[in-house]
C-alpha cells in the first residue's frame, strides 16, 4: 500500500544528509555521531545550525554540486 504516492521512488534519488541543531549539542556529540552516521550511510552527513548559521557552506556547496550548478563564493 502506498501511503503517499510522492514517495514512490523516494529511495533512487539524490539524497543528501544533514544534522541540525547542532548548536542544542556538545560539539564532540556532533562529530561522534556525524561520523558513526556516515560511516554507516557510506555517504557524507552535514551538521549544520540554521539558526546559529553554523555549517552552512558545506552544504549549500554539496547541494550545488549535486545540481550540477558551477557556484562562486561571491553569494555569501
Amino acid at each position: 500500500m502506498n501511503w503517499w504516492p510522492m514517495a514512490s521512488g523516494l529511495g533512487d534519488r539524490p539524497q543528501i544528509v544533514v544534522l541540525n541543531k547542532i548548536d542544542a549539542l556538545e560539539p564532540s556529540r556532533v562529530t561522534a555521531v556525524q561520523e558513526t552516521l556516515s560511516a554507516y550511510l557510506g555517504k557524507p552527513v552535514f551538521a549544520i545550525s540554521a539558526v546559529a548559521r553554523q555549517g552552512l557552506e558545506p552544504l549549500l556547496d554539496a547541494i550545488w554540486q549535486e545540481l550540477g550548478v558551477k557556484v562562486s563564493h561571491q553569494y555569501c
